[in-house]
């Protein structure tokens, strides 16, 4: 919460300071403990007993994007290590160094597909309860209605700033819209 909604300020002028002044850790560390926090908060409502007890040893696991895959690879850490706390070596022997590495050894396809299909299953999560018909039934016209939507709404946008030259079609619309997705993402990595 610190670190997100940048209260951190009120001190120092980076977040990494703050870490260093606060806490004599770095920013690294930080942002691990971070993701670990938020690894145990994915856990615990699965029904765990036994969760991780340290940060490294759960390391691999916050690389992966849903609770669900975070608890399938706890779940198999633990099987495969047949005790309730497997070591961080234990845990790193699944591989799951990376989303992609878990992508391509589960389900033996690339992230881009599975990015592909969480958008899909988000957008159908959206558009079931405000009763819009018809749902799109394949992840490719899926792609297109979230295009649409990215369209509409930076139209909705610009309008009000008297942004001249809108683009008249979502395919004109596609460099603004990345470069605008690319500003965001820089900025929240930030």
């Amino acid at each position: 919460m610190i670190r997100d909604k940048r209260l951190y300020r009120a001190q120092c002028k980076t977040f990494e300071d703050y870490c260093q002044e606060r806490f004599g850790i770095t920013r690294v560390h930080a942002d691990r403990r971070i993701s670990f926090a938020g690894l145990i908060e994915n856990l615990k409502p699965m029904g765990f007993k036994n969760l991780p007890a340290r940060e490294r040893q759960a390391r691999p696991l916050t690389a992966l994007p849903t609770p669900e895959l975070q608890a399938e690879a706890w779940s198999n850490a633990q099987s495969a290590a047949g005790k309730d706390q497997p070591s961080a070596k234990e845990v790193d022997a699944l591989g799951y160094t990376s989303f992609e590495d878990y992508c391509q050894e589960r389900f033996g396809i690339t992230r881009r597909h599975v990015d592909r299909a969480i958008s899909f299953v988000s957008l159908i999560e959206d558009l079931v309860p405000r009763g819009t018909k018809p749902i799109p039934a394949t992840e490719y016209q899926a792609r297109h209605v979230d295009r649409a939507i990215s369209f509409v709404s930076l139209i909705e946008n610009l309008k009000p700033i008297g942004f001249k030259n809108l683009p008249a079609t979502e395919r004109q619309a596609r460099p603004l819209i990345a470069k605008i997705t690319c500003s965001k993402s820089a900025a929240y990595s930030t």
